[in-house]
């Protein structure tokens, strides 16, 4: 009998890799919100809203999503609230703590306020 090789076994896999943000906050937060308040809200409310956390999500810095929301937060009318915890949400999703990510949403509103007066 001769000396057989073993076949080499291919390399593995890499894994696969997602490009989609990770959010745990935000994602919670609008799941417990949009199902405490779906019914009272309406639906063009919630529609609002689900368009805010995706646009969140495509957020690429806090100081990113704490703009955003003071660039719009006259759009949202009577969500405003929830838009601005879906933002602090999304700072937090990128490693804030949460009274900083608030802080910093404040603070970038009343600079976006005062630079429109």
């Amino acid at each position: 009998m001769k000396n057989q090789k073993t076949p080499a076994l291919p390399a593995p896999a890499a894994a696969p890799t997602s490009t989609a943000p990770v959010t745990p906050t935000l994602d919670t937060l609008v799941v417990v919100h949009l199902a405490c308040a779906a019914d009272a809200l309406g639906g063009p409310r919630v529609w609002v809203l689900r368009g805010w956390s995706e646009h969140m999500k495509a957020a690429r810095a806090a100081e990113h999503a704490a703009n955003s929301f003071a660039k719009h937060r006259r759009e949202f009318g009577v969500v405003a609230e929830i838009a601005r915890a879906f933002t602090v949400a999304r700072c937090v999703d990128f490693g804030l703590a949460p009274d900083a990510a608030a802080t910093l949403v404040r603070e970038r509103v009343a600079a976006r306020a005062e630079k429109e007066s």
